[in-house]
């Protein structure tokens, strides 16, 4: 048998992310729900609408969240920087030999990027790919989830049909008869009635 879902309101999904030490606000919880990160239903309240959260997905949209955050808290930020030079009076030039447009190699008319600047940049695409990484393992683990619940579903179909199938032939051996309307499959019926009835004259 499938096992019943739990479901839980914001608030309670708040209060399991920061037991499971993952601190979060509830616009984060609820933007999980809007892109499918966790399994959500939206209800409407005589107070508004409301998020309801299944406790499963929950747990697994931690457990992720969690392993990305240790993998990207255990690498180092890789270091850009350039090594300045010094000209022969001591101050520090920082040279682009890769384009040299005068007579010692520099451009002393280009805009050299600092090394803070790329750092900002690098760690900015660092937590873009964390990101991207992070949505795709919690969608492939509900994919997943999903497939497990379908393929549960499928075998209480099955064992329900075995069982139709048993109490058919038991009500034969004891010589009834089995409803055959009510073991046929539904057909539409026809409620249509006529656009313009005759009147009587």
């Amino acid at each position: 048998m499938a096992s019943k879902s739990e479901w839980i309101n914001v608030d309670q999904a708040l209060s399991l992310c920061i037991e499971e030490n993952l601190p979060r606000t509830k616009k984060t919880i609820r933007s999980w729900c809007r892109n499918d990160h966790v399994m959500g239903q939206k209800q409407t309240t005589s107070n508004g609408e409301r998020w309801l959260i299944d406790k499963a997905s929950l747990s697994i949209k931690i457990k992720a969240e969690k392993e990305m955050q240790t993998q990207y808290e255990q690498v180092s930020p890789s270091s850009h920087s350039r090594e300045p030079l010094k000209n022969n009076g001591g101050t520090q030039i920082d040279r682009d030999i890769s384009n040299p447009k005068n007579g010692n190699g520099s451009n002393p008319f280009e805009p050299v990027q600092s090394s803070a600047d790329q750092s900002e940049q690098v760690r900015t695409l660092e937590q873009k790919l964390q990101s991207l990484e992070i949505d795709k393992t919690v969608r492939d683990q509900h994919i997943s989830f999903l497939n497990r619940e379908n393929e549960k579903g499928r075998e209480d179909l099955l064992s329900q049909s075995r069982y139709i199938g048993h109490l058919e032939t038991k009500v034969v051996q004891l010589g009834g008869t089995p409803d055959q309307t009510f073991l046929a499959a539904p057909t539409a019926t026809s409620t249509t009635e006529p656009a313009n009835p005759t009147k009587k004259l």
